[in-house]
This record gives C-alpha cells, structure tokens and sequence, in this order.
C-alpha cells in the first residue's frame, strides 16, 4: 500500500481531495470490497477497509479517522562522531505502507512526524541533484535499522553514518569484451546491525558502462548485475573487499556458463511452464544469515521450461549450484517439486543434458476449528515439508525472515481448506488467524495423487512477559535468555509462520527500560526459561502457562543463588 509521492492516481488507482470540511465522494466504482486509504502530510495515514460497493446502491457513508501519529527523532552523526548536515532520512513500515522523509539539520538532528503506530524501517540515503533514477538513487546509500513508533509518542534513534572511513568500489561491467550500460549494479552484504541482516548499495553503469559504490565496509559481498532489455536479466558475483583500503576497483566480467536440461514428468513426457531455480550450495556467502544467504541458497537464477519442457540457465558464475524445479499455477498442481545437483561450474563452460523428474502431487484437504468446536474462515494454513539438508533450512528461513508461506491457503466459512500441488513427503501443518494459532499437526505423510484429511484447532494463545535480573540487580542481557517449549525448541520456533513477520512488524516482541520482554500468542505449555552467561552454569525454570492467560515470569537469579553454589 506504499504511495510514494502521492502518486497513486498516475498508476490508475482512484483518489481525491477531501474539501474544507473534509467530506470526499468517489465514483465510477465498479461492486466489490474496497480500502480506502487517507494521507496528510501532517498526518498518520489511515485506512478504512471493508467497504462494499453495490450495484445501484448508495453505500454507505465512510469516516476515516486521522491522527497525530507518533514520531522518530534523533542525530546522524559519522564514525567521528561529528554531525552530519543535509542528510536524508527515510521512515517506511511494512505493515501500513507508510513512507516518510526528512533532512538533517546543521547539528544532525532529524524529525519525522505523522507515523502511524507500527515497526519502522530507519535509514540514512542520499539523493542527489543529477538523480537518474529516483528509486535507485534512494536505495543507493542504505542501511536499515527498526524502530517500534506508538501514537502519540515520540521515539529516539541516533543513526551513523556508515559512509565515512568507508571503502569506494568501482569498476567496469563488460560482457565480453563489450561494456554494459545503463545495468543496476546492487551490492549485498552480511550486515548483523540490519533488520533483515543485509547491506544494500546499488548504482546504474554509465554509457561506458562504469559504476561506482560507496559506503562499503571491507568484507564479502554479492553483486548483482540487471540488465533491462525486453525483461530484466540478471548476473550474479561474489566479490571479496580487502582490508586497509579506501579504494577498490573490481572490474565485473559477465560470465558465460549455462547449465540447460528438461524437465519431463514420471513417465518420461515433457512438463512446460515450470519454473527451474539455481541455488548456491553450502559456503561462503551462502552460510550468511537474513536475506543474503536465504538469496543465495534459494536462487540466484531463474528459468522456465518451454512447450518440450526444456530450460536453459544462463550466466552463472563460478561455484556449485543445485536445482529445484516447481510448478507455478493451476496448470501445474499435479506435479510437485524436485531436485537436480549438485554441478560445480567454472564460468565458462555449459552445462548440458540435465533431465529433472517432477513427482505427481499430493492434496491434503482439512478443517480449522476454535477451542469451542466452531468452525474459523479466514484462517491462513501454514506447512512445511519436512526436508534434511539444505532445502530445509530455506524454507525454514523464508518463514522465519518474511513469515510467508509459498502458496498460502485460507480456509473458507466453513472451516474447511484444500491444499494441492504438495511434493510427496512428510508434513507438519499448522493455522493462523490475527493473533491466534493452532498446535502444529506432524508427520502428516502426503503420497503422489494421494489424499489425507488434517484437523487445526486455532487457540487464543497466551502473553508472556518475562525478565531475569542478576545477583547485584542489573538485568541479564536478553541475548544469555532463551525460552524453549515443552518440546524443548526455541520459543520463536513455535509461533506460527504465518505470523512471525507481524509478529516483528507490530512489535509483538518488546523490551523496555525495566527489562522486561513481552511475547504474544504462546500456545499453552509447560515452558522452560534458560539462562546462559559466559563462565557461569546454565540455570533453568519451568513454568505451565494455559491457554489466554497473561503471565508475568521474573526470574529473580539472587533468590536461587544457593541452589548453583
């Protein structure tokens, strides 16, 4: 829902002004459910949802209601510690769309008011008079940090500028022999500060195809080179940044290896349609955490197959890739998903005759129920195949970095939910809806062409709020706490999928001055509070928590001291 600018009605979305006493009308719509969405400079943006147009009916009218909003301020200031004047600031949230920006003043302070309530993303970048893209130039000196913003109240964060004593990179982008103009060359780096735990860096090649990076720490990266013919092409690098310098040129030469193939079903008939991705195997950049290693494991290219199932990967730098093909659409349910690999390339040699066998798929069919037996539409189904190895993982960090399932299904107003198109194999199911979520279901084996039936019963869940203070009354660091489930996994890992990134973007996990940590929707359980510090011994608690219950844990460490002596 991001308009940025106001730009909404140039890509064909209705908007008006409201008049002087803030009444609007907006007509021409054609039946169905509609948001309206309110913005005001000076203003938190609002939304009202829900709205249905009838054919030949008046609808009723609408009241949208605007507030202050809260607030971030803070400085910017460089690895000197020096203010930093005439900077951009930007404020953006995921989960109302709302953007916001300022400019730092001669001492580097910065406000930017009219937030509406929810988890910020901060960052310092940069626009410039000779911007030749808007987009771009925005992304092109970024870092993001988070922020909780709550209404009317203000919030501080100071932000570094991570630019000075920093490294420049540039460089030429050839193919061939040739440069490469007017490409969007894009580095990403590990970055454990950030909130997805990625650094972005991203600036267009000139008509000589040269580029120019700034603000890069010393480390690895992986850069990325689109190309924007008839649909973007796009090549992928890793490049190493030494220590001790502030300049660095890396020439980036296209590479020119393929890997090419068929992708044909269990008798041996080509499949069309279907999408091939080339992942990283294990190393290097691929073990980084966030967004960059999820890139790298899941696919750094893409294809797909034509009518006689064939495919062809192109450009793929040096390292080893593995396969994974998948159907995308009604027209491809039947099959499920498959593997090929590993192949190790050079960069300069194709890769050739590589057949991918798709399994037919499986349907699980089910049905959601609250505490009371009633049935619950709307709920999201979550599931997860259960994999070893490396693609494990990735499905493990797409629900656990973005809180998406692949293809998510909702139940109806019955309850009930069909899944198809599932890879044959063992799954665990679980279901969401706002702040409620079902025990997980395991082990539920789905055959090829295969049905089973699966039952989710959708709990209110508890709030735990929870803090450990040390024998002299300080609080224990929340990074020595660990909670874990009766089952003895991390609490985060029992919440559900689907809401763990509304979980993070509306603050469903908060630490204040006091020490306290509050966590929302735990399935009721027998918990297990786990305290590590560095030369000292583990201690445990355990405490049953039911179902809607508030609890308030405080582990006091000086009232158990005779206990570890």
């Amino acid at each position: 829902d991001f308009d940025f600018l106001g730009l909404s009605s140039l890509r064909g979305r209705r908007s008006v002004l409201t008049d002087a006493h803030g009444r609007f009308t907006l007509g021409g719509l054609a039946a169905g459910e509609y948001r309206l969405t309110a913005r005001h400079p000076d203003r938190a943006k609002a939304s009202a949802t829900d709205v249905e147009v009838v054919e030949g009916k008046e609808t009723p009218s609408v009241e949208i209601r605007l507030t202050a909003g809260g607030a971030i301020e803070g400085f910017i200031r460089g690895r000197s510690g020096l203010p930093v004047a005439n900077a951009l600031i930007v404020a953006a949230t995921l989960g109302s769309g709302a953007l916001k920006s300022t400019t730092s003043g001669p001492d580097g302070a910065y406000r930017i008011d009219g937030l509406p309530a929810g988890r910020y993303f901060v960052f310092k970048s940069r626009l410039e008079e000779n911007a030749t893209n808007l987009v771009y130039d925005l992304l092109g000196n970024m870092r993001l940090r988070s922020v909780s913003v709550e209404e009317g109240k203000v919030t501080r964060k100071d932000i570094e500028d991570e630019g000075e004593g920093t490294v420049r990179v540039f460089g030429v982008v050839r193919d061939g022999s040739e440069p490469v103009a007017r490409a969007m060359v894009t580095a990403l780096g590990q970055d454990s500060d950030g909130v997805l735990g990625i650094g972005i860096r991203a600036r267009p090649t000139d008509v000589r195809g040269e580029y120019e990076l700034i603000g890069l720490q010393p480390g690895s990266y992986f850069f990325q080179v689109v190309r924007f013919n008839r649909r973007p092409d796009q090549v992928n690098l890793e490049v190493e940044i030494p220590e001790g310098v502030t300049e660095f040129r890396v020439d980036l030469d296209l590479p020119q290896s393929s890997i090419s193939g068929r992708v044909v079903d269990g008798a041996g008939q080509p499949v069309a349609g279907v999408e091939v991705n080339a992942g990283v195997e294990d190393g290097g950049l691929v073990e980084s955490s966030g967004l960059l290693g999820l890139l790298l494991r899941n696919g750094v290219n893409r294809a797909r197959t034509d009518g006689e199932g064939r495919f062809k990967l192109d450009r793929l730098p040096q390292g080893t890739y593995r396969l994974t093909a998948r159907g995308r659409g009604r027209d491809q349910r039947a099959f499920g998903e498959a593997e090929a690999g590993p192949f190790p390339i050079d960069g300069r040699t194709p890769v050739g005759d590589v057949t991918i066998v798709l399994p037919r798929a499986g349907v699980v069919r089910g049905v959601v129920r609250d505490g009371n037996g009633a049935p619950v539409a709307g709920a999201e189904i979550g599931y997860v195949l259960a994999r070893d190895g490396r693609r494990a993982r990735g499905e493990r960090d797409l629900a656990d970095l973005f809180g998406v399932q692949r293809r998510p299904v909702r139940t109806a107003a019955d309850g009930t939910f069909r899944i198809e198109g599932l890879t044959p194999g063992r799954y665990t199911f679980h279901a969401d809806l706002d702040d409620r979520t079902s025990e997980p279901v395991r082990d539920i084996e789905v055959v090829e062409e295969g049905e089973v039936q699966v039952a989710l019963t959708l709990i209110r869940g508890a709030t735990l709020k929870f803090r450990v203070r040390n024998v002299d009354g300080s609080m224990v660091r929340p990074g020595s706490v660990q909670i874990l489930d009766g089952a003895g996994r991390p609490v985060t890992r029992s919440m559900s999928a689907a809401s763990l990134f509304r979980r993070f973007m509306g603050n469903r996990e908060k630490l204040d001055d006091s020490g306290w940590r509050e966590v929302g929707n735990v399935p009721p359980d027998t918990y297990t509070l786990v305290v590590t510090e560095p030369g000292k011994p583990e201690r445990r608690f355990t405490r049953t928590i039911r179902d809607g219950e508030v609890v308030t844990w405080d582990v006091d460490l000086a009232a158990t001291l005779e206990e570890y002596k």
